[in-house]
């Protein structure tokens, strides 16, 4: 069966796409088998990390294969939601250690009122958004 365009005629699927079944039958399965160990590993301290990078990994091939980057953003955005404050403030170091010499992490620290993550940036960089801050 072929798929219709927006003028009907054939639109064959991007070039990064496998055009055989095999393929699609086993990321089908695979994505099914990911999004349940998600489900169940992401709610125990000691998996929640590998749940919490298998989900990213799973929602960027999303973003990337199926051409929807809002639905992927949101999705590894609801993520955060499950973390303690001892463990953001592990990430928070463990991103100072690595991206902390960087031309962009001090751009970040300096100017966050002007940037589109405004409130996530003051976060990291050690400042709490008051209320009506943007």
């Amino acid at each position: 069966m072929k798929a219709a365009g927006p003028r009907g005629g054939y639109t064959p699927p991007p070039g990064h796409v496998p055009k055989t079944p095999f393929p699609y039958s086993a990321l089908t399965f695979a994505t099914l088998f990911a999004e349940i160990a998600i489900s169940f590993l992401i709610w125990f301290r000691a998996t929640r990390p590998y749940a919490v990078g298998l989900g990213i990994v799973l929602h960027l091939w999303v973003m990337w294969c199926m051409v929807l980057p809002v639905f992927g953003i949101l999705m590894i955005a609801t993520y955060l939601c499950f973390f303690t404050e001892e463990e953001y403030g592990d990430v928070k170091e463990w991103l100072r250690k690595r991206f902390g010499h960087t031309r962009a992490w001090r751009f970040a620290e300096n100017r966050p009122g002007r940037l589109l993550a405004a409130p996530w940036l003051r976060c990291l960089a050690g400042r709490r958004p008051q209320v009506g801050e943007a």
